[in-house]
């Protein structure tokens, strides 16, 4: 797997640049952009920090849960009294994708809501080569939930 090193025990990503990382390059710039000015609206109303990071593939050995979860951690994705935190992870050649919510999150995202937002949202437009329209409307479909 170019450019991944094996993972040790307790190992993250590599910390991302901006809300949106898309490594992969399946994002045109105006569409990285258009998302980032979404989860930047979403951080400004106070709802949730979120981060969307794609990269072409899981690192060799990893355990997506694991990985995805201690990564989130490590970043500190999330205002720390309210954790709020919340991450879109797609690894293109593996397919797969894990949403990750904070403690604050979980009762407004439950892992059946997740499960759900991926095979309804994003799933769909990924097969198609639509990947902003599936993390437009997955976005979308996540914001509704976190909305009070």
């Amino acid at each position: 797997m170019a450019g991944w090193r094996v993972l040790a025990d307790g190992a993250q990503l590599p910390r991302p640049e901006r809300m949106v990382s898309d490594s992969a390059g399946v994002l045109s710039p105006g569409e990285v952009d258009q998302l980032e000015a979404r989860l930047q609206r979403l951080r400004a109303s106070g709802l949730a920090e979120a981060i969307i990071y794609i990269a072409p593939s899981l690192p060799q050995e990893a355990v997506l849960e694991e990985l995805t979860f201690r990564s989130v951690n490590a970043w500190g994705i999330g205002d720390a009294k309210t954790n709020n935190g919340l991450a879109i992870f797609v690894f293109l050649e593996d397919r797969k994708v894990r949403i990750e919510v904070g403690l604050g999150l979980e009762g407004r995202v439950s892992d059946a809501a997740a499960a759900a937002i991926i095979e309804e949202q994003l799933a769909p437009s990924f097969r198609q080569k639509k990947f902003a329209d599936g993390l437009n409307a997955a976005t979308d479909r996540l914001e509704a939930l976190i909305r009070p």
